[in-house]
């Protein structure tokens, strides 16, 4: 209720005890300078607007941090939280007109009022939220909004939902979200006073009419510390909907906010958290290469510095790599391949069917490397681009890939002499072409990880199977290629066949996601086709030039955007989890040489639209298969089914149409 608090003199003596642990020890003091916000959770109410028994002891604790505020001279600002919705326990409806509809926050707001709180202290509107991940959210969006006014939040909530606040406002609040701001959070312990209306109160949302006084039994406790491990759990492991929007923008788990000393404290001991304290609050405590621990002020510099070093080693990766290659020629380390012999005996095309089995062998190697890497380098970057990783840095990794793959051909190529002789005479001629397809795979690249933020997944995937039947109609632009009937068909079924499979709902989808993505795939397979055109006819480049060449301009395109929108990620990332950051990217980059030269040699040997029915096989094939190994294949619709047979099907048919011509 919200006068239970100020009614408790007039309770019996002995129940003072229940109010006095709850209050404890004065709090500690607030930081020496700045504007402290305290954030005091929402709870729930009855239909009258009686608060429950979560919200009633956090009062105390709000008064009692503004107080310590007031009283070493510093400025407090108290911000409740809690928006409308009956279904929910939030506010009351009983009619039109502001006196008889009040959200959850005027209530509790009301409630800190009539308990002691100066009305200077209480900020005029509080948040409307509806559950702990908007109040994080929107908290981040004030403390952004009053642009630097506040140097410190604090969170007062219960003891059992202290480590989902932490989890969540300390990633709200972190660096890499852009809010610098020191986090910590007040636990108010179980112990807590249960107020029960009697039947003779009132409907005001004043009455102080009670029937009973006790605690709260231990089965309620531990009710709400089982419902919080579970929420945890699916914040950590498998968040959704606005929150998974937010990580996906603000570099997942691997930022966190700053802490000050005593950062995660419990108000009636108003100390530090150990882990032990904070599992018995319902939670663990993560160490700080997990995320949940804000990384020191030596750590964050550290990793400003790492990321600043690995800045300047990419810039100056591929000019250092030349410059030795070239010292290695000048000091005769070049490898001389020995001439062909006469006869060609060693030919594949002169030695009838035996070259033509080498030819399809080669091609079916070339299919099981472009699957196999492809996947590989699919997961590893879905691990570290998701929240488990925490390490979202999509175009510092792609630039890193091209840039790396790059420096490690160069020599390769310039020391050995057929590469050398002949590179630079081939490339002269092709630099627009180069530079096309280098600045097309980086917008393509930009494009795509701008859609995912509002698009579903399923849905931009649905979009880009569309590849096959774009890079056809490009090659009709381009060189005047016109499929067959037959084949058109058959594009068509593969791309309708693939949508069908991987298609899950529209989500949160909108338009602007939608032509962003449509927009990625024509870049794409514009790519792929001016990749193709140049890869065949006479003195073409092969696979491993190709790579290099473009690598340097696919670098230069996505850096400017890299380091504006994800230099404090990878900070934060190095601060907090360095090993695991760096031996993503080194790792990563080798994975991706080996793939960017084998999808070239695709592009060579399958032909371009051979290439893109590829892609669209193999995401179909990894659905399949990843749905009968976990034992999910039951839960796949008929269109689906039918989706992934007609997607192989078509796929065969337009194979064999093309080995007829």
């Amino acid at each position: 209720h919200p006068q239970a608090c100020a009614n408790l003199p007039a309770m019996p003596a002995a129940l003072l005890v229940i109010s006095a642990a709850s209050v404890g020890s004065p709090p500690r003091r607030v930081s020496s300078s700045g504007h402290l916000l305290v954030l005091q959770c929402g709870g729930t109410n009855d239909r009258f607007g009686r608060l429950d028994v979560d919200v009633l002891p956090r009062l105390q604790a709000t008064i009692d941090l503004a107080a310590a505020a007031t009283t070493t001279r510093h400025r407090v600002s108290v911000l409740t939280s809690g928006g409308l919705n009956e279904t929910l326990h939030l506010g009351i409806a009983r009619g039109p007109g502001t006196e008889r509809t009040r959200p959850h926050w005027r209530l509790v707001a009301d409630a800190l009022l009539e308990s002691g709180l100066p009305s200077a202290a209480l900020v005029d509107e509080g948040i409307p939220a509806l559950t702990t991940v908007d109040e994080a959210l929107m908290t981040r969006d004030y403390v952004a909004a009053k642009e630097g006014r506040f140097t410190e939040v604090a969170v007062v909530t219960s003891a059992y939902h202290a480590a989902r606040v932490e989890h969540l406002f300390g990633r709200a609040l972190a660096p890499c979200a852009g809010v610098r701001i020191q986090l910590r959070v007040v636990a108010v312990p179980e112990q807590r006073l249960v107020v029960e209306p009697s039947a003779s109160s009132s409907s005001s949302t004043t009455s102080s009419s009670h029937k009973k006084l006790s605690l709260l039994d231990d089965q309620s406790i531990n009710m709400r510390r089982a419902h919080e491990a579970s929420a945890l759990k699916q914040l950590r492991e498998a968040p959704n909907g606005k929150w998974l929007t937010f990580l996906k923008r603000h570099g997942g788990l691997g930022c966190t906010a700053l802490a000050p000393a005593g950062q995660h404290e419990h108000h009636h001991h108003h100390r530090r958290s150990t882990p032990r304290a904070a599992a018995s609050a319902g939670g663990k405590t993560e160490a700080a290469g997990g995320g949940g621990g804000a990384p020191s002020p030596e750590a964050l510099a550290r990793g400003q510095r790492g990321a600043l070093a690995f800045v300047l080693c990419a810039c100056f990766l591929l000019p250092l790599s030349v410059a030795v290659s070239l010292l290695c020629r000048r000091l005769g380390l070049v490898y001389r391949p020995p001439p062909p012999h006469s006869g060609g005996g060693g030919s594949c095309v002169n030695d009838g069917g035996g070259g033509s089995l080498r030819r399809m062998l080669f091609a079916a190697g070339i299919v099981c490397a472009f699957i196999g890497l492809n996947s590989a380098l699919s997961l590893l970057n879905r691990w570290a681009l998701g929240v488990v990783g925490g390490l979202h840095l999509p175009l510092l990794m792609t630039a890193s890939h091209m840039i790396f793959g790059a420096s490690f051909l160069a020599p390769l190529m310039l020391l050995h002499e057929g590469y050398a002789a002949t590179l630079v005479a081939e490339a002269r001629g092709r630099v627009k072409a180069l530079c096309l397809i280098g600045s097309m795979n980086a917008l393509q690249i930009a494009l795509n990880n701008a859609s995912l933020v509002s698009i579903e997944l399923s849905l931009n995937q649905v979009v880009r199977a569309t590849g096959p039947v774009v890079t056809s109609l490009l090659l009709v632009c381009l060189e005047g290629t016109v499929p067959s009937r037959a084949e058109a068909l058959c594009l068509l079924l593969i791309s309708g066949g693939a949508g069908t499979t991987i298609y899950s709902g529209f989500g949160g989808s909108t338009a602007k996601g939608v032509l962003l993505t449509a927009t990625s795939t024509l870049a794409q397979c514009l790519q792929i086709s001016v990749s193709g055109r140049i890869m065949r006819g006479h003195a073409k480049l092969d696979a491993f030039q190709m790579t290099a060449l473009t690598g340097p301009v696919a670098f230069l395109a996505l850096l400017p955007f890299a380091l504006a929108s994800e230099l404090g990620v990878l900070s934060a990332a190095l601060a907090t989890q360095p090993a695991t950051a760096l031996g993503f990217l080194l790792g990563s980059c080798l994975l991706a040489v080996a793939y960017n030269v084998t999808l070239f040699q695709a592009l060579a040997t399958l032909s371009t639209v051979g290439t893109a029915i590829l892609g669209n096989v193999k995401i179909v094939l990894l659905l399949f298969l990843s749905a009968l190994f976990l034992g999910e294949l039951r839960t796949w619709s008929t269109a689906q089914l039918v989706g992934f047979a007609l997607t192989f099907v078509a796929s065969a048919c337009f194979s064999h149409l093309k080995l007829q011509k």
